[in-house]
Order: structure tokens, then C-alpha cells, then sequence
């Protein structure tokens, strides 16, 4: 991500804190998500990484999409997030 890119990335992660990381229980949440695990992932910060690797770890096997469009398994994010937290068992 690029340098001015994160200071707005971490800007809107401290926004989805504020929220309390919650985000609409429908059927776009674990796309949503997954996309916010994407950005603390970037960020590398576990202040934001822990609370999002909780609420998907109950997905651990599901594969978020969209029409026919996936970046990947949750378990995936769950990967980039558990490296953030230090968590390489």
C-alpha cells in the first residue's frame, strides 16, 4: 500500500473501531469483513487486527464471494491477521 494510502487506510480503521466493528449482520457482511481484514493486514497494526480475526474465526471455512468473484477462503485473512498478531503456531 502506498505511504499516503495507509495513513487513510488506519484513518478508517480507527473509524470501524469507533463503530465497534460492527458492521450489518446480511449477507455482505463477511465480504465486508474480509475486506477490513485486508486493511488491518496492511496496516500490521493488532490493535485492529485482533477484533476483526475474532468475529471471523466462526468462518474459518466459508469462502466469501460475490456473483462468482472470491479473493479466497476466510481462513486466508485469518492467516494474514494471526501473522499480525504474532500468532505463527
Amino acid at each position: 500500500m502506498q505511504d499516503g494510502k495507509m495513513d487513510d487506510a488506519r484513518h478508517l480503521l480507527e473509524e470501524f473501531a469507533r463503530s465497534g466493528f460492527n458492521l450489518p449482520l446480511d449477507f455482505l457482511w463477511i465480504i465486508g469483513m474480509a475486506g477490513w481484514a485486508e486493511v488491518a493486514i496492511a496496516c500490521g497494526d493488532p490493535q485492529y487486527a485482533e477484533p476483526i480475526f475474532d468475529r471471523l474465526a466462526p468462518w474459518a471455512d466459508q469462502l466469501p464471494y460475490i456473483d462468482l468473484s472470491t479473493e479466497g477462503p476466510v481462513s486466508l485473512y485469518l492467516g494474514g491477521l494471526s501473522a499480525v498478531l504474532g500468532r505463527h503456531g
